[in-house]
């Protein structure tokens, strides 16, 4: 496969979702709307709004509580780094995960290096955001080789990635958990849940209404199977995808607000891209 060289004058916005690129393409990319968050899906280029200030406090608290862990707890060593907002790689694509655990490492990860031990996801309300956290990430994150994956809506489902196949394990809102990459770290799963009914109370939405904040990239009717977004699809060769059809929609996020993706360590943000010659029409909406 050829791979063009990336066009240093677009930018990254809500208007370049559905952009097909290679995971390198997307690594080199410096410029984007700091508004928005970027996904690489199976080749394509996802965009979602940054989350509202009031939906990011039950990772902050996951965050305090696992930072609280490694600090004052006998066993805290085993956890070595825990970040909000990373990308995952995967052969085909990047997926941006809430919140990234490192262990087993006896040192501060590298995140572009580093291969996280536990993935992290808060489920939004919305039944796209339910197929990409229970369907899509428990595929990509498997692939990735990822060994837990902690799936956390009105239960908490765990995912065991094991040699011969996944593992399931549901918590109930009344129960903690322990995981045995983090000895005597126990998640209260209740104080969470109450942190994302409280989140949902702001914003006017419960846990599981209908009403999302989902990727801009979206079909009128089924997304072909031969298509690089459909689960089923295979990686090559890819379908390039027509220009977007804009659309107007409610503005998430403010200028000048904090992008989510924590970058301490140099990790890349999407800001350019390429787009490839369209060979077939397909038309997408942007919500």
């Amino acid at each position: 496969m050829i791979v063009l060289p990336v066009n240093p004058e677009l930018a990254l916005g809500p208007e370049t979702a559905g952009l097909l690129m290679t995971p390198e393409e997307f690594d080199a990319i410096e410029e984007y709307d700091e508004d928005y968050r970027y996904e690489l899906v199976n080749g394509v280029l996802v965009v979602t709004p940054v989350p509202l200030a009031e939906e990011t406090g039950p990772n902050e608290l996951l965050g305090y509580l696992l930072l609280g862990y490694q600090e004052n707890h006998p066993q805290g060593r085993a956890l070595d780094d825990t970040l909000p907002q990373q990308y995952v790689r995967t052969r085909t694509g990047r997926r941006l995960a809430d919140r990234l655990i490192w262990t087993g490492l006896g040192r501060l990860a590298n995140v572009r290096q580093d291969l996280a031990s536990i993935a992290v996801e808060f489920v939004s309300a919305g039944r796209r955001s339910r197929q990409r956290d229970y369907v899509d990430k428990r595929r990509d994150y498997q692939e990735a080789g990822i060994a837990e994956y902690w799936i956390i809506d009105r239960t908490l489902t765990v995912i065991y990635y094991r040699s011969g196949g996944a593992e399931e394990r549901v918590i109930l809102e009344n129960q903690t958990y322990e995981s045995p990459l983090l000895p005597g770290f126990v998640l209260p799963l209740a104080r969470l849940l109450a942190g994302l009914e409280l989140a949902g109370a702001d914003a006017g939405l419960g846990l599981g209404d209908g009403l999302e904040r989902g990727p801009h990239l979206l079909w009128r009717g089924q997304i072909p199977d031969a298509h690089p977004l459909h689960p089923h699809a295979e990686a090559e060769p890819r379908q390039p995808l027509a220009e977007p059809v804009h659309h107007p929609r409610r503005q998430v996020g403010a200028a000048g607000q904090e992008h989510p993706v924590n970058r301490p360590r140099g990790d890349p943000l999407p800001g350019r891209g390429l787009r490839r010659p369209p060979e077939h029409r397909v038309e997408l909406v942007l919500v």
